[in-house]
């Protein structure tokens, strides 16, 4: 615990961070409104940030409808839109994160 809240400090970050080894990270990162309306596969997060987005959660309606539950995380297909305040779930090295957090994350 005291770990992540060092980290978290160093880094100013606003996501939940698990260690996953050496500078590998889970991060869940909730999206402002500068990928609203792009696809998964067009936002080319592997690409600009070396992430990969495992899992997304959206709150309220059930994006998929062949999900029972709206608020359990998902396995996005690389078709599915993206929007603000959606919660993504990505695998990566610190730093490329806290880039991706800064550049996409929500802001408050």
């Amino acid at each position: 615990m005291a770990y992540r809240l060092t980290e978290r400090l160093r880094d100013a970050a606003r996501s939940e961070r698990q260690l996953l080894g050496g500078e590998y990270q889970l991060a869940e990162v909730r999206l402002g409104p500068k990928l609203h309306g792009q696809t998964l596969a067009a936002a080319q997060l592997p690409q600009l940030y070396r992430i990969t987005v495992v899992l997304i959660a959206r709150p309220g309606k059930n994006p998929r409808p062949d999900e029972d539950n709206p608020s359990e995380p998902f396995e996005p297909r690389g078709d599915f839109t993206l929007k603000t305040n959606d919660t993504v779930m990505v695998v990566g090295r610190r730093e490329n994160i806290n880039r991706f957090e800064k550049d996409c994350g929500a802001k408050n």
